[in-house]
């Protein structure tokens, strides 16, 4: 009877158990099995005899509590782990099942090169994560703009410890959630918390058995987390030289990190800007100054040569003056010839006009997504891109290095002319 009350409780921990039917898959062909539900966080179990030899059945009644756990979980490891192989898989998982590491034969694990006695797992409750000071745009004049990105958490945040701890080859984590009491309603991503804040992981989606898995190269240290982490082909490919950790002395290390699968239903939309513009400096207008002059010269010059060619300059003079008054045929002759040299030079101006590079921004998407990007653009044909394609829709991965970039490569034939300003902006919008 205690055998198949253990059995029972056993069953409350696989990650498919569902509570209003906490008996499916079990027969017992001994005892009658029976359950209540007296509130919403507790269950009664009762197993009773089906035959006795006894006047009355005996009978046993036990109960369960669900709700939240705040019980932390530490796994001891073998000694000298940083140096040791595991000889057998190790599965190491938190209170409720819903997250499992799964260390594969021949892992080794160090804190700083060090040994590590035990690895720790605890559940904490919070209903939103945010990660400040992150660039939300890039203005015209190259000035950065922060904000702070913020998502809703709907599913148990958990709390892996110690940190920093690197492994000698990248390992599986996985993340269930509760169908029945949590559904995914959508995409789902993985969150994760070290030293440089809350972002998306990589994560391959497996919605029929209701979880997310990535491979990770041990936790803690942002940037070199990140850089060891950009090296996994999420199959789980060996990591060199990452038995030991180096530090840098800017970086303070924090005791745990955090992972939370995360909705993506469940998240409002954000959105990042980059603009780019081309800003005709001095330069621009000396030239046009200068090829000005020097067409106004070039007419004269051309103006004498045609006067030589019909008998002399002033017989060409002499021609004017027969139009009008020698002043009125001087100044409308002036006009001519520097009206033409402005021309002529803000069409030259405008044909060798010069564009502006590309400015970017990065976005933290959280999961598998098709970003929109809207562009306006002032006085130019400018162009926005998604990873480097000129896209203003594409479909993106999450967790995956995303940015928006936005380039000015000419301003339009007048602006250029006149030396005129022109730009383009490019706003992103994601989850």
């Amino acid at each position: 009877m205690f055998e198949t009350a253990s059995t029972i409780i056993n069953l409350q921990q696989q990650t498919d158990f569902e509570r209003l039917i906490p008996l499916k898959g079990f027969n017992s062909t001994l005892f009658t099995i029976q359950y209540s539900f007296p509130d919403d966080e507790h269950l009664i179990y009762s197993i009773i005899e089906k035959e006795s030899h006894l006047k009355e059945k005996i009978s046993l009644e036990f109960s369960s509590e669900f709700g939240k756990s705040y019980l932390k979980k530490t796994i001891e490891l073998a000694p000298n782990s940083n140096t040791v192989p595991t000889n057998l898989p190790l599965f190491l998982s938190s209170i409720d099942k819903m997250l499992k590491l799964s260390l594969m034969p021949g892992t080794t694990i160090n804190l700083r090169g060090a040994a590590i006695p035990n690895l720790t797992i605890q559940q904490v409750y919070i209903g939103n994560a945010t990660k400040i000071n992150v660039p939300h745009s890039e203005e015209l004049d190259n000035s950065i703009i922060y904000g702070n990105d913020s998502w809703n958490l709907t599913y148990p945040v958990y709390e892996l410890g110690p940190s920093p701890i690197r492994f000698n080859e990248p390992q599986i984590l996985i993340l269930h959630w509760d169908e029945d009491e949590n559904p995914a309603n959508g995409e789902m991503g993985l969150l994760y918390e070290d030293e440089d804040g809350w972002r998306p992981l990589p994560v391959e989606t497996d919605y029929k058995n209701n979880n997310i898995w990535t491979t990770i190269p041990g936790w803690g240290l942002g940037e070199e987390f990140k850089a060891q982490k950009n090296q996994d082909n999420l199959a789980g490919s060996a990591i060199e030289g990452a038995i030991t950790v180096s530090f840098k002395e800017q970086i303070n290390p924090i005791d745990t990190v955090k992972v939370t699968p995360v909705s993506c239903k469940n998240q409002s939309f954000k959105s990042k800007s980059i603009s780019s513009i081309i800003d005709p400096d001095a330069g621009c207008i000396g030239r046009l100054i200068g090829m000005i002059i020097a067409l106004i010269i070039a007419a004269i010059i051309i103006v004498a040569t045609l006067g030589i060619g019909t008998g002399s300059v002033t017989g060409f003079l002499s021609w004017l003056v027969n139009l009008g008054s020698p002043v009125l045929v001087l100044l409308k002759s002036t006009l001519i010839v520097i009206i033409g040299g402005i021309a002529a030079g803000a069409i030259i101006n405008g044909a060798i006009s010069f564009g502006a590079g590309p400015d970017y921004i990065a976005l933290p998407v959280t999961c598998d997504q098709t970003v929109e990007v809207t562009k306006t653009s002032h006085g130019g044909k400018g162009v926005c891109m998604i990873n480097y394609r000129p896209e203003t829709s594409l479909e993106v991965k999450g967790g995956r290095k995303v940015t928006v970039s936005s380039q000015m490569p000419k301003c339009s034939f007048w602006r250029a002319m006149w030396c005129q300003k022109c730009s383009v902006k490019c706003i992103a919008e994601y989850k």
